[in-house]
């Protein structure tokens, strides 16, 4: 362009390929006609100066077109002292590129994560303001260094295998450990792109510090071990009912593997919850955690098992669970069962030790008396009949009372240290002898001794064995094991943990039903005509007073079996105690 002082463009010469005006539409015209006022101003102010000092001006200007905006390089010379000489050239493409580099600049300079570009031989040609601050090196050293210096874990892949592997996927997502000036270590997720400019490679690389997520997520993984590794069953319930999450407790408590359980609703698992009462229950839980319950749980195999569930209501990504957790409180209900015996027997005991002592006080006088009438008297052959049945009628009455006074102080057990296999086996065979029962006994040779009344715990067998022989009238086998045995506290019922001997009395005969098994043990509680009620009340009494523990499993139609806990002990027997006179059950 040649202009005049005013700004009348004198002459024009352009290329046809730059987004210029024809010449017929800019000669002889103004620049404030052909250009915004603003920037005619502009243009109009650097011709001044330049008419005015004769110097050369240069300077950037904007040209509105439509929605876009075109940038424009001016350069004014003068021509003489009526003209000036104006070069422009469009620079809008280099200026769109500058500025979209500035951005990008910016947002590499102030983007958290630490941005490293690095050549083919891996030394760093630019760093990020973040990478300096998170290294704790300057810019100026980092640039002096290459990726393996900032590398910590020397098993990591080699650099240049790295290059190949990051050329080859164009975008590598990997972690590594680096390391900082002070010698930190710390845990960085890479993001690595393969990048070509000008024939010559780079890679440029995203490094973030994932410490405070590995923190987070080895928290997660602590909490994920605790819930699968805990005693609890542990559930988490969907709305519907549906297991949506199960914990190895819960599978070994039920018998499922995971994927099999996760197919399961709480009605399948709850028997005794029924399916219409879930609407409800969720809604109190939803409003307030529900208080433990204790329901029944069914097994893979059939087995049904108390539970105490404690339910929580949760919500997790905008959908609604409980979470809820089981405890099996089978060994925590016999033990109430077992507290409840206790009980019983104790106040049983403050009434049987009186009647008993007063009762077998008034038997010795009536024993004397008719011991007495039958030496003194001269009576008829009937008549003597008829006192010896009275004798031994008020004999076995005083059976009965030493029986009772088993429950009080008076029955508490005279101990000595005891050969058991020896009085297991006489107590089973006395009371065997001649009938049609077989036992089978399964006794190591190096069963260890006891410290136990043994005219008591002979009872206690022979009463387990008596009642085995009647559960088969027909006549069968009674099988009688015994074994040492070490107990942790708690395992059974509430014995401390310690060696104990366990014996064990089963027979094939018909069982004990469900309704009759939980009364078992209860004095006077009896299935017979003839039964007092006594003999399994005690040799519970027996069993408790030396220390021990006893329990019966049953199923009807499949035999029963007694097991007795006994404390064992270390110590010899004298040989003059061996073998005892076997007590005779009235």
């Amino acid at each position: 362009f040649v202009l005049d002082r005013s700004g009348t463009i004198l002459d024009y010469r352009g290329r046809p390929d730059l987004p210029f005006r024809p010449p017929e539409e800019l000669v002889s015209k103004r620049l404030h006609e052909l250009l915004p006022p603003e920037t005619a101003d502009r243009l109009m102010t650097r011709v001044t100066e330049v008419f005015t000092t004769g110097e050369i001006s240069q300077f950037q200007y904007e040209v509105p077109s439509g929605t876009e905006i075109l940038y424009r390089d001016a350069r004014v010379t003068l021509l003489d002292k009526d003209r000036v000489l104006a070069v422009v050239s469009d620079i809008t493409e280099s200026h769109d590129l500058q500025r979209h580099l500035s951005r990008t600049q910016f947002v590499m300079d102030h983007t958290p994560d630490a941005v490293f570009w690095h050549a083919a031989d891996g030394h760093f040609i630019y760093v990020n303001k973040a990478a300096c601050n998170q290294y704790g090196y300057s810019c100026e050293e980092l640039l002096r260094m290459s990726v393996s210096d900032l590398k910590a874990n020397e098993t990591d892949m080699p650099f240049s295998l790295m290059w190949d592997a990051v050329k080859d996927a164009g975008t590598l997502v990997f972690e590594s450990r680096h390391r900082r000036k002070n010698g930190e270590e710390f845990p960085v997720e890479i993001t690595a792109t393969y990048v070509e400019h000008d024939g010559t490679a780079f890679e440029c690389a995203f490094a973030r510090d994932v410490t405070k997520q590995k923190q987070s997520q080895r928290r997660l993984n602590m909490m994920q071990f605790a819930i699968d590794h805990m005693f609890d069953a542990a559930y988490l319930i969907d709305r519907d009912g549906n297991l949506v999450y199960v914990n190895e407790a819960a599978c070994r408590s039920l018998g499922y593997d995971a994927k099999t359980l996760l197919t399961k609703s709480v009605f399948d698992i709850d028997p005794s919850f029924p399916r219409e009462r879930w609407p409800a229950m969720w809604e109190r839980l939803r409003k307030q955690n529900h208080p433990p319950i204790e329901s029944i749980h069914r097994a893979s195999d059939g087995r049904e098992f108390p539970v105490e569930v404690h339910g929580n209501y949760v919500r997790f990504e905008g959908q609604e669970y409980n979470f809820a957790f089981a405890r099996d409180i089978t060994e925590r209900k016999k033990a109430e069962q077992q507290q409840l015996q206790t009980e019983k027997l104790e106040s049983l005991a403050l009434l049987a030790g009186g009647i008993a002592h007063d009762f077998n006080n008034l038997l010795t006088a009536v024993v004397g008396n008719l011991n007495l009438a039958q030496l003194n008297g001269d009576w008829p052959q009937t008549v003597k009949d008829y006192l010896r049945q009275a004798e031994q009628a008020a004999h076995s009455a005083q059976e009965l009372t030493a029986q009772l006074l088993t429950f009080s102080k008076g029955g508490e057990p005279v101990k000595n240290i005891t050969r058991m296999d020896d009085l297991i086996r006489r107590s089973a065979q006395f009371v065997t002898h001649g009938s049609n029962i077989r036992l089978d006994f399964d006794i190591p040779d190096d069963l260890a001794n006891a410290e136990v009344d043994a005219s008591q715990v002979s009872r206690v067998i022979q009463n387990l064995v008596v009642n085995a022989a009647q559960a088969m009238p027909d006549g069968g086998t009674i099988s009688i094991r015994a074994e040492n045995c070490r107990l942790q506290e708690g395992q059974v019922q509430d014995l401390p943990a310690g060696e104990y001997l366990r014996i064990a009395v089963e027979d094939r005969g018909v069982g004990i039903p469900p309704d009759v098994i939980t009364h078992i043990f209860d004095p006077y509680f009896t299935t017979k005509q003839d039964g007092t009620g006594l003999g399994l009340a005690t040799s519970y009494s027996v069993v408790r007073k030396h220390g021990g523990a006893i329990d019966v499993q049953s199923e009807p139609g499949n035999g029963t079996t007694f097991t007795i806990h006994l404390p064992a002990s270390d110590a010899v027997v004298d040989a003059a105690e061996q073998s005892g006179p076997i007590p005779v059950i009235p």
